[in-house]
Parts: C-alpha cells; sequence; structure tokens
C-alpha cells in the first residue's frame, strides 16, 4: 500500500522526547530539529518556579511562616533562669573549701559525756550559791576533825569569793567546751579540767580565809611545829 492511501498511518516525527536538565521543560522537537541542535540537545524554556503564575497579591505560604518565626526570634527576649533553676554554689568557708555538715563533738560518746560533765559542774555551782550554808557546812568539818575557830565570819567571806570564782571558771570551761565540739574534736576532758581547776581555786580560798583565824592558825603552827 502506497504512503499516498488515506488508511494508511500518517508519518510520525521521529524526534525523541527526552528528560530536559534541572530546571528546564521538555519541548517536542521535530526530527529535523533535533538533528540541527545535534545529539541529546531539545529545544526547551526554563521550567516555571513555585507561585510563578499565581495571581497579584499572593504570598506563599511557607516563606512567610519562615519569615514570621524569625521575627518572633528577634523581638522575643530569652527568660531569665529562675532562681529555682540557677544551680546553688555550695556554701564555703573560710578556706574556701565547701562547708560541710558537721556532728558535735568527735564521736556521740564523746558528746554525751561532755554534756553530763557540764551538767554536774553547774549543779555544784548553783550549789555554791547558798554561801551561808557552804560557810556552816565548812565550818562543823573543821571544829569536828581540827579545832574550833576563834572568828567563823571569815567562812562567810570566803564561800562568796569561791561563788565568784566558780562562775567565772563554769562560763570559761562551757565557752572551751563548745568551741570543741563545734569543731568536732574530743570535749570531755575540758568539764574534768574545769572541775580539777574549780576545786583547786575553792581549796585555796578557804586555806587563805581559816590561815586568818587565830585558833586555827595557832593550830596549824602546832602541828607543823
Amino acid at each position: 500500500m502506497s504512503r499516498d492511501d488515506w488508511s494508511s498511518v500518517p508519518a510520525r516525527d521521529t524526534g525523541a522526547v527526552a528528560d530536559a536538565p534541572s530546571g528546564q521543560e521538555a519541548r517536542h522537537a521535530s526530527a529535523t530539529a533535533a538533528s540541527a541542535l545535534g545529539p541529546g540537545r531539545f529545544q526547551g524554556r526554563p521550567a516555571p518556579q513555585y507561585g510563578e503564575y499565581a495571581p497579584a497579591g499572593w504570598v506563599n505560604p511557607v516563606l512567610a511562616e519562615q519569615e514570621r518565626a524569625e521575627r518572633a526570634t528577634r523581638t522575643t527576649p530569652s527568660p531569665a533562669p529562675s532562681s529555682a533553676s540557677r544551680p546553688t554554689a555550695p556554701a564555703r568557708d573560710g578556706g574556701g573549701r565547701p562547708a560541710t555538715a558537721r556532728r558535735l563533738g568527735a564521736s556521740p560518746g564523746d558528746l554525751f559525756l561532755t554534756l553530763m560533765l557540764l551538767g554536774l559542774g553547774l549543779w555544784s555551782v548553783v550549789g555554791y550559791f547558798r554561801t551561808g550554808q557552804l560557810a556552816s557546812t565548812v565550818r562543823r568539818a573543821i571544829e569536828q576533825q581540827y579545832t574550833e575557830l576563834s572568828d567563823p565570819s571569815v567562812l562567810s567571806t570566803a564561800a562568796n569569793v569561791n561563788l565568784v570564782g566558780a562562775l567565772a571558771i563554769l562560763v570559761l570551761t562551757v565557752t572551751w567546751t563548745v568551741a570543741r565540739l563545734r569543731a568536732g574534736k574530743r570535749s570531755a576532758w575540758v568539764p574534768v579540767l574545769g572541775g580539777v581547776v574549780a576545786t583547786v581555786f575553792s581549796t585555796v580560798v578557804f586555806m587563805v580565809a581559816l590561815s586568818h583565824d587565830p585558833a586555827f592558825a595557832a593550830w596549824w603552827a602546832q602541828r607543823t611545829g
């Protein structure tokens, strides 16, 4: 059958339509055009960008959202950290090291013994407030074991001096003991030392008072011969 027959399939252009390069819109090209441009090259124009054919006043929603987020970031101040969220620096002692909780005394046993001895010392000093009774007790002991006194009033003076000295020793003992307890050091020996000092002080005070009594002084001279 001839090519001019009406029932024959019309001749088609053999020009190939290949994938267009990026950004190019593929166009059909005739065989003549394709052969003129050379193998692998096609006629075409850049593909339309997103929104290129949009009506007047159209705004890209993606770009608009990005711009709004950037403006909000620039204008919104960053919140200051609250006091609850800020880390608290550890308290430091005078030497620059972090201060730790310290227990009182070197051990629980040392603390208990120290407090018990301080209580005994306080009880003894409270008894010294009865100066008249103390002077009478000392007088009876001297007269029963040694000799009668010619001037028992010196014992009342000695009892008053002993009270003042015992109070001073107690205050110093308590102050020193508390300082050692807070430092975590052994402290039970401090009230013991305070008790020894108070006893020696009381003995010296009454011995000086008795040395001024003529009867006791004569007895003492005869005794030491």
